[in-house]
């Protein structure tokens, strides 16, 4: 377990930095107003995952663990179907609800954003899942080198649009797409292909993964609220450099929390996987 924890913490701490890396440069090259945007944008993609994360994150590492041989491979198999039909059909509704709300209340929001932040989005959902897949078989390395990828072709991709076009709220969120459906497609295609289920068993694995999950919806819900939602009141009274400034403000300590939850849903995970073993 201190192995697979360590495992876990070295991913936390690249992806941190990585999003770390990601906020300066546009501190660095873009406007304050698209640092601001940027903020809003990525924040609103936990507020977009709850129902993901308790399906397809805890309620799928809670189930598979539990899982060995065929029963799991159908589990998987069943579950990753469902992941690419539901995620696709997510992120077009994201399009469309943030298009609406674009065109009410926040200008700022163009279609190609609202398109690339959807993309990005989606490519966030599949890349957790399959980093969910490794740890339910105990193959952090892989988790690992699923998010190395992922990191190598934002840093190209970001590299290249500063190079050329120059550094926007739009390249950025077209650079994580990139590294989310490039890291996470060879793994979700292997999974899809695993086993043969119908839909009657995709729909059987769905529910029972949400009979787990639910708790984890509401979970995500609430603490997206408390904390989360400040960046949206900075932008409510002082606009978009008021969002950009706060955020700015925020960013030497965002990068701890996703390293120090990390550490604790590794020991859990590890703790409930040996329990299993035990048996």
């Amino acid at each position: 377990m201190i192995r697979s924890t360590i495992l876990s913490v070295a991913d936390q701490v690249l992806l941190s930095a990585l999003n770390f890396g990601l906020a300066i440069l546009l501190i660095h090259f873009a406007s304050k107003p698209q640092y601001g945007l940027y903020a809003q944008l990525v924040n609103l993609q936990s507020f977009f995952s709850p129902f993901h994360a308790g399906i397809f994150a805890s309620a799928y590492l809670a189930l598979a663990s539990g899982m060995s041989g065929v029963r799991r491979l159908t589990y998987q198999t069943a579950m990753a179907r469902a992941e690419v039909v539901m995620s696709t059909l997510s992120a077009v509704l994201v399009v469309a609800v943030s298009a609406i709300a674009a065109k009410l209340f926040w200008p700022a929001l163009t279609p190609g954003i609202c398109l690339a932040f959807s993309v990005a989005l989606l490519g966030l959902w599949w890349r957790e899942f399959v980093r969910q897949m490794k740890f339910a078989a105990l193959r952090y390395d892989r988790a690992l080198a699923i998010d190395a990828t992922y990191i190598l072709v934002v840093a190209v991709c970001a590299g290249a649009a500063l190079a050329t076009s120059g550094v926007t709220t739009t390249a950025v969120f077209w650079c994580m797409a990139a590294g989310g459906i490039v890291s996470a497609v060879p793994s979700l295609l292997s999974a899809i292909r695993a086993s043969p289920v119908d839909r009657s068993i995709i729909r059987q694995e769905v529910r029972a993964s949400w009979n787990i999950g639910r708790w984890e919806v509401l979970g995500s819900v609430v603490t997206w609220t408390y904390a989360q939602s400040y960046v949206y009141f900075a932008a409510l009274h002082g606009g978009l450099d008021a969002a950009a400034e706060i955020s700015a403000g925020r960013l030497l300590a965002t990068p701890l929390a996703p390293v120090a939850k990390d550490v604790a849903s590794s020991i859990q995970a590890g703790a409930k996987i040996a329990q299993y073993w035990k048996k």
